[in-house]
């Protein structure tokens, strides 16, 4: 047996036409889980003997889902990229396994 004080919050990601409820997915806060250094290749770094050359490496950031979202509302590829762009990051490859977490 629980108690319940019955206080709700409205979600306002929720919106009905015609009786369907539409729900964005919702994901939780990311966590860095590998950093550019982490991923480029520094072995020509030697010495410095290429201290002009430029090495490439990407970051990966993984996010719980915490509600994969209902009927047309974004998936979570769709949430993660608007959230992205809306704080002023570029264009990024987005992939959710179906397990509940998402990489960017």
């Amino acid at each position: 047996f629980a108690e319940s004080s019955c206080e709700y919050q409205k979600d306002t990601s929720q919106s009905a036409d015609n009786g369907a409820i539409y729900s964005d997915c919702q994901l939780g806060a990311p966590s860095l889980t590998v950093s550019c250094s982490d991923s480029a290749d520094l072995s020509g770094c030697n010495n410095n003997r290429n201290a002009n050359k430029a090495n490439k490496g990407v970051e990966v950031w993984t996010r719980i889902v915490q509600s994969p979202g209902l009927y047309q509302g974004l998936t979570c590829e769709q949430a993660a990229a608007a959230e992205n762009k809306a704080n002023g990051g570029g264009k990024m490859d987005v992939q959710c396994d179906g397990r509940g977490i998402c990489r960017e």
